[in-house]
């Protein structure tokens, strides 16, 4: 930037780049900037547990939880640690401010109130696009909260270990998920009235013979093992969709392409 405002070929934008430089070398940017810093730091978090491959429901639901949590709680205080905490601490004790050789400009006490509205600014839409986008997940008021809820029945490792209590356990949740997905389960070509025998089934042979092995491990078995395995119905479906949708026909819609898929396969 300092070199654009001293030798650019253009007077508007070396004039450009004398402004831009002297609102960055303000003390409400460097504050603001290192807070972002520390926001995107808790995303990029929550963003590399939602790619895990062995990622299960409840992992998550904690993990949202937790970042909503965490940037509550920068509403109210620099994050312990972060680059906002560092940066403040700079700043105490100099007569003239400056931070890593650069003089700023502004105020310690103005900074503050602009950088609060700033940060509740910030909180506030972060956490509302959190629920917007996964609020079926964390959000008890959600519509569809009660049916993620309900898939947690799936977690083998919370199933009881009484014969008795198994027998009954997740048949009123199953029933909910029936009834919620009925449209794409009966669409789909689905016998609803086999669901709560298939249920019984894997309950019984899970418990009697994978009870030791984990949700990922589990789930690898179960996909790739005979006689579970079901993928080349997926590479099957796989193939149908890129039959179906070229280039030409892009902006199909997913249910249409989901109907086109069933005809195909």
């Amino acid at each position: 930037m300092d070199h654009l405002a001293s030798s650019a070929a253009s007077a508007e934008i070396q004039g450009r780049a004398k402004k831009i430089r002297k609102g960055m070398h303000e003390i409400n940017f460097c504050a603001f900037s290192h807070f972002l810093a520390d926001v995107f730091d808790e995303l990029a978090s929550l963003s590399c547990v939602l790619q895990k491959n062995d990622l299960i429901l409840p992992q998550a639901i904690s993990a949202l939880r937790k970042t909503v949590m965490v940037l509550q709680a920068m509403q109210e205080t620099p994050q312990r640690g972060g680059m906002l905490c560092q940066f403040m601490e700079c700043l105490q004790g100099q007569e003239e401010i400056s931070f890593q050789g650069v003089p700023l400009s502004g105020d310690v006490t103005g900074m503050q109130q602009r950088l609060q509205r700033n940060i509740t600014s910030v909180i506030t839409t972060t956490v509302e696009a959190i629920n917007t986008r996964f609020g079926s997940l964390i959000n008890e008021d959600s519509e569809d909260y009660s049916a993620v809820n309900c898939m947690k029945i799936f977690h083998h490792d919370s199933w009881p270990e009484n014969t008795n209590e198994l027998v009954d356990y997740g048949n009123d949740q199953l029933e909910a998920l029936m009834e919620h997905f009925r449209h794409v389960l009966t669409s789909s070509g689905c016998q609803m009235d086999a669901l709560p025998g298939e249920w019984q089934s894997l309950k019984t042979l899970v418990s009697y013979t994978f009870k030791d092995k984990s949700y990922s491990s589990l789930w690898h078995t179960v996909s790739t093992k005979e006689p579970y395995r079901t993928d080349y119905k997926c590479e099957r479906g796989i193939s149908a969709q890129k039959r179906l949708k070229s280039s030409l026909r892009s902006c199909l819609h997913v249910s249409t392409t989901e109907d086109l898929i069933r005809i195909t396969t």
